[in-house]
This record gives C-alpha cells, structure tokens and sequence, in this order.
C-alpha cells in the first residue's frame, strides 16, 4: 500500500478542475508548480506537479511508465475508471475497509 502518489502533468489547472470538480477531492495545498488534493481532510492522497512536465501532451496509453492506480478511498459502489487530463488511468475502488 501506498500513502498517496505525486502524478506528473502538463496542466495544472486541468487537473485540479478534474480532481476537484470530478472526483470530489479538496486541495489541501499548493505549492509553485503543485497541488495536493485529498478526501476527508487526510494530509493528500494525490499531488499532481508540472515540475518537468509543464505543457506535455497526455500520456499515451502504450508509453512506458505508471499505467494506473486503484485507490481504495470510496465507501460503498462499484470501481469506477476514470482518466485524469493527462492521460493518467485511475480505478476508483469502493472498499468497506482501510485496514
């Protein structure tokens, strides 16, 4: 298990709309070139960051590196699968425990 993930993206005000206004998570912080975005006030779950990605087109999805993350942080539903703006593949994992 991992305590929360930095994404690297090419637009930072895309990505916080998305996590934001799509995900329902709140920005816990900002820092130049970052935001950190949490659930229930947790210190942050994810970071997206522009500091060596600014203005990149998204990932595509046969590109070497991270392919998707499941986060187990919904109570109740089904996965959801969802990709960020940039290019990033999340699952979206109900789970009845944390532990």
């Amino acid at each position: 298990r991992i305590g929360h993930v930095h994404l690297k993206v090419g637009d930072l005000a895309a990505a916080e709309a998305f996590y934001v206004g799509e995900l329902g998570m709140q920005v816990m912080a900002r820092y130049p070139g970052a935001v950190f975005m949490s659930w229930g006030g947790y210190d942050h779950h994810i970071a997206v960051n522009v500091w060596s990605s600014i203005g990149v087109p998204p990932r595509r999805g046969d590109a070497p590196g991270l392919a998707e993350i499941t986060l187990h942080a919904m109570a109740g539903g089904t996965a959801r699968h969802v990709t960020d703006p940039a290019g990033n593949r999340l699952v979206l994992q109900a789970s009845a425990s944390m532990s």
